[in-house]
């Protein structure tokens, strides 16, 4: 057996941080504030604000809801955007940050440590608001979603190595992009 590195210790800790709120949580059965840092569920949710959490059970959940669960350590809270309804996937959820193009991979329903019920703005807390649509992104980002959630039905880990490999195929063009200065299409000249 080989000696943990510095990192994974880091990484174990928090693990286990994240965990014990959870299991808090479970027990206690009421409110938990935590703060949410991170810009994915802008708008709706500000880097940095403190948001109430409920305990919630995969029968309470319902697609639209935030919720807040454990992913590498790291407390994420994001939207849910499809439910897992076959035998494959009846434990997994997949969720997405409202500022974000592509879902997360799929979440096991043991991660989720609650749904987030409302956010904390100006020293009042305020009921979290639905998701806004209508936006080309937000129609891409479905699209994605209805290709890969009929994977997902089939098989969570599959659905996983798909979400995994086009983030790496976006990253990659993004960089590429980046690479080559070139951050947007040209626009063309009037009258072409």
């Amino acid at each position: 057996m080989r000696p943990r590195r510095a990192v994974d210790n880091a990484s174990y800790a928090a693990r286990d941080a994240v965990g014990g709120v959870l299991g808090l949580l479970q027990t206690v059965g009421t409110e938990l504030v935590a703060t949410i840092d991170g810009v994915s569920m802008t708008p709706t949710i500000a880097p940095g604000v403190r948001v109430r959490l409920r305990r919630a059970d995969g029968n309470t959940l319902r697609s639209g809801d935030v919720v807040a669960f454990e992913y590498n350590g790291r407390l994420l809270a994001h939207r849910i955007v499809r439910i897992g309804r076959t035998r494959a996937s009846r434990r997994h959820l997949l969720t997405r940050g409202d500022a974000m193009l592509l879902h997360d991979v799929p979440v096991r329903l043991d991660s989720v440590i609650g749904i987030v019920t409302a956010q904390q703005i100006a020293g009042n807390w305020v009921a979290l608001g639905r998701a806004g649509g209508g936006t080309f992104k937000q129609a891409i980002s479905g699209m994605f979603t209805a290709v890969v959630g009929g994977i997902f039905e089939l098989s969570p880990t599959v659905a996983a190595r798909l979400t995994r490999w086009t983030a790496r195929v976006c990253a990659w063009t993004a960089s590429r992009r980046a690479t080559l200065g070139q951050t947007r299409a040209p626009a063309r000249p009037a009258g072409q």
